[in-house]
């Protein structure tokens, strides 16, 4: 392999690929829910979780290049859920803020096979965090395996699939582009995001969206035990 090539450094994304931040969110907001009809008795509010996802989607188009702080755009999306049903009641916004960031917290764990197969591969690495949300690696507890972390929210909102925030990983490390492994679970952001910036790329697969026979053309796994294997390495020259 071209030293050029040689993997230096391994980034991964965070969110549903290092935890299952989706799960999580909607455990989250479901509870959100029960909390705002306990505390609102006039009159039934009748939401679902997705109905509030898409409200705290569109509220972070609508602030963008304005708010980036994530926290800030889902109290933000909260308050929008309050004034569409004509509720004025910045106790009850405060509640529906802290059940929603502290039942996440609590369901904040790795994947079983997240804190060994990092350890067993920063031997043999770098390595990074390129991530669009704002689960950081303390909150994981792996900030000790972790050499470099590079959070869009704090690049005034560059967001994968931007090259800018693959550039801007590859000159925080000295690595050139072909030699950092991106690894991440979205196929839009991660996968193509870092292939377009001139990164090498696998697509992790937990909740087997990719067929492995239907998407053989994607470097795939469905679980980071998978790219510590002695085989993995010698197939794919990671060494």
């Amino acid at each position: 392999m071209n030293n050029r090539n040689k993997i230096l450094a391994i980034s991964f994304d965070v969110d549903d690929t290092l935890w299952n931040f989706s799960d999580s969110s909607n455990a989250a907001l479901s509870k959100t829910i029960n909390v705002l009809n306990n505390n609102h008795t006039e009159s039934s509010i009748k939401l679902n979780v997705e109905e509030l996802q898409e409200i705290r989607d569109e509220a972070e188009i609508c602030l963008e290049g304005i708010i980036n702080d994530l926290d800030e755009i889902r109290k933000e999306s909260f308050k929008i859920i309050l004034a569409r049903n004509g509720i004025s009641n910045d106790t009850l916004l405060s509640k529906l803020y802290e059940t929603y960031n502290s039942t996440k917290k609590n369901l904040t764990k790795p994947y079983r096979d997240v804190i060994p197969s990092i350890k067993f591969l920063k031997s043999h690495f770098k390595i990074g965090i390129i991530s669009n949300g704002n689960c950081y690696p303390k909150d994981l507890g792996v900030e000790n395996l972790v050499d470099f972390s590079i959070y869009s929210q704090k690049l005034s909102g560059i967001k994968k699939p931007n090259p800018m925030i693959f550039q801007i990983a590859s000159e925080k490390i000295n690595c050139s582009p072909s030699q950092i492994l991106h690894i991440g679970d979205s196929y839009e952001n991660d996968y193509l995001g870092a292939i377009n910036s001139g990164f090498q790329s696998i697509l992790i697969d937990r909740k087997n969206l990719f067929p492995k026979l239907k998407y053989s053309n994607i470097n795939l796994i469905n679980s980071l035990f998978e790219i510590t294997k002695t085989t993995y390495f010698i197939e794919r020259k990671l060494q």
